[in-house]
């Protein structure tokens, strides 16, 4: 099965939730279940990229106001990775949409 995580920001930035998501992507990606991280990018993504490690990690710039998080590449990554589950971290912001474009 193929999952697909969707979080507003997957750095230092996003507190908790970055924590609880990296255990529980990295240990799909140990049980060899393919999984990949989608976030909008953000001033400590490049530094704390190193702690996904295992779990891939697809970072999309945004445009606009950050808090929205607009980050139209990121459709067209999720699109491309073809998931057969996405999870989505975080409500009110762009990441929403974007799993609601990609819902079967």
């Amino acid at each position: 099965m193929k999952t697909a995580f969707l979080i507003d920001s997957m750095s230092r930035k996003a507190g908790g939730v970055q924590l609880s998501l990296q255990c529980l992507s990295r240990a799909l990606v140990e049980r060899g279940e393919l999984g990949r991280v989608f976030s909008v990018k953000d001033e400590h993504s490049e530094a704390d990229l190193a702690g996904w490690d295992p779990v891939p990690v697809s970072l999309s710039p945004s445009l606009g106001p950050r808090r929205f998080g607009y980050a139209p590449d990121m459709t067209r990554e999720l699109e491309g990775f073809s998931p057969d589950l996405v999870e989505v971290h975080g409500l009110w912001t762009y990441t929403s949409r974007v799993s609601q474009r990609w819902h079967r």
